[in-house]
């Protein structure tokens, strides 16, 4: 689409078009103010204005949808997992910043004093750590290296705002062309041993697909297509799972800079969050993995998920009595 940056504004339908897209960029794509202005070549003020203008023009219409506690504890009992938090809209839709805050209320919710948490990163998660308070009793490890994306210089400082007993930070790309040699090296090492033995892991879960993880176009054509045809279908910090839950061997495996599946799996309550009802089959793949206790999600990705399990999916593996895959 191409941005408006002029300075006679658009009148009648055009202007009715212009106030949807900034709304649909503003509630539902998560972007902010600033962000808007700089796209369409307005001031903060205008786009304030504009957002305005659509609601009282009912072109942008808000609902206020109180997931149903029921229904989430009937999607996690049929999952076999401990809790399920559906954030979302009538649209089914969740911005980043409402998932960032379910997640962070999650992470508050499940840690207890002195554990050890180990955050992956994604863009909801590095939203999440914003979210938190400060945690003095706690330490913190970077899971995976960071991806930064077009018009943010945070994602290498994931763990950056946290108060905490302690932090161990990830100083590196999540992918790289010779990850082994990258994991071998004593900063990355010394960081990535401290996620054995994790008291609680949050994580996010991508679809091994375009569009759908933001690894997938970090990696070269002929690795995608290995790690396709090798049955990849969840990405989890560049790790990826077939549709059963067991790890996939791929040459993607060599560019990626993160805690192993195992070092995840192995914590005592992980948190994983995802939207999207196109990510449905990788969240349930996470789950037989044993990659999820408490998920948080969309409501398009709740209920997609309700439908893939009542299509007598096979049911998740059975896990033992820290609610793990054996």
């Amino acid at each position: 689409m191409t941005k408006t940056r002029d300075a006679a504004l658009p009148a009648g339908q055009a202007r009715s078009q212009l106030l949807a897209d900034i709304g649909r960029d503003h509630f539902l794509n998560g972007r902010s103010k600033v962000q808007i202005a700089g796209d369409y070549g307005l001031s903060r003020f205008q786009v304030a204005n504009f957002i305005q203008e659509a609601l009282d023009r009912g072109i942008v219409r808000i609902s206020i949808h109180l997931p149903d506690a029921e229904a989430d504890a009937s999607l996690a009992a049929a999952l076999g997992i401990t809790r399920v938090v559906t954030v979302g809209t009538g649209t089914g839709t969740a911005s980043r910043e409402d998932l960032a805050r379910a997640t962070a209320d999650a992470i508050v919710r499940t840690v207890a004093p002195g554990d050890t948490v180990g955050i992956s990163w994604s863009r909801t998660l590095q939203a999440t750590i914003r979210q938190l308070p400060a945690m003095p009793t706690c330490a913190f490890v970077q899971l995976s290296g960071a991806i930064a994306t077009q018009g943010d210089a945070e994602g290498p400082r994931l763990l950056a705002a946290l108060q905490a007993r302690a932090v161990w930070p990830l100083w590196a790309p999540l992918v790289v062309n010779d990850a082994v040699a990258l994991r071998s090296s004593p900063e990355i090492q010394s960081t990535l041993e401290h996620a054995h033995g994790l008291d609680v892991a949050v994580i996010a879960v991508g679809r091994w697909k375009e569009g759908l993880s933001t690894v997938w176009d970090r990696v070269p054509p002929a690795s995608r297509s290995a790690a396709s045809r090798a049955g990849a279908v969840a990405e989890i910090s560049g790790r990826l799972l077939d549709a059963q839950g067991q790890a996939v061997v791929s040459p993607v495996e060599n560019m990626i800079v993160a805690a192993t599946l195992e070092q995840m799996a192995g914590a005592r309550h992980t948190i994983a969050v995802s939207h999207g009802a196109e990510r449905a089959a990788a969240v349930l793949a996470a789950v037989r993995g044993g990659l999820v206790d408490t998920l948080v999600c969309d409501l398009s990705l709740h209920e997609a998920l309700a439908d893939l399990i009542a299509k007598d999916s096979p049911a998740p593996a059975e896990r033992d009595a820290g609610g793990h895959v054996p």
